[in-house]
């Protein structure tokens, strides 16, 4: 009986999520883009305003390291972390050719591979929010989200395949 118990209590308190960290949710992003707005679409004008010379410094995509090692000038530097910092943003990935623009949310455990994001769309087309249940409902799960969720114009909060797993009672 205690053995029985002990799986039912433990199976109903371990639903959990892969890979979520410390991850913002949509709700938390969502309300951090509609507060500071017209930051966000200030980092985009500044960013086309130096896309001719970060796109001079090779490469496909700029972030703020790149950007400070190639020997841009550290009051600019200076004012793109500041923006960042506004918004709660730990780095950027600017693609310069497109204008397309990654904005890794702080609290991403890796900035290298983000599970959420929010990204700046002017040229391309946004990919539709595409949901995958997989397993048996007696065996943990897997939740797969990938694609965009619109915010607001050209701005989408994107999901690179997150994934979670559930224990449900037996």
């Amino acid at each position: 009986m205690a053995l029985v118990l002990g799986v039912t209590a433990f199976s109903s308190l371990n639903t959990y999520t892969v890979n979520n960290g410390n991850r913002p949710s949509d709700e938390e992003l969502t309300a951090n883009f509609s507060s500071r707005e017209k930051i966000f679409d200030a980092l985009v004008r500044m960013l086309a305003t130096d896309r001719r010379a970060l796109s001079a410094e090779g490469g496909t995509a700029v972030d703020l390291e790149t950007m400070a090692r190639a020997g841009t000038n550290a009051v600019r530097v200076r004012m793109y972390r500041d923006l960042l910092q506004q918004i709660s943003v730990a780095d950027f990935r600017y693609f310069p050719d497109s204008g397309t623009l990654i904005l890794v949310p702080d609290g991403q455990e890796n900035l290298e591979r983000p599970s959420k994001y929010y990204l700046y769309l002017p040229h391309a087309r946004a990919q539709p929010l595409v949901e995958y249940h997989g397993y048996n409902w007696r065996v943990p799960g897997v939740y797969v989200l990938t694609g965009d969720r619109p915010l607001k114009g050209l701005w989408f909060i994107h999901h690179e395949t997150t994934m979670e797993g559930a224990v449900t009672s037996y």
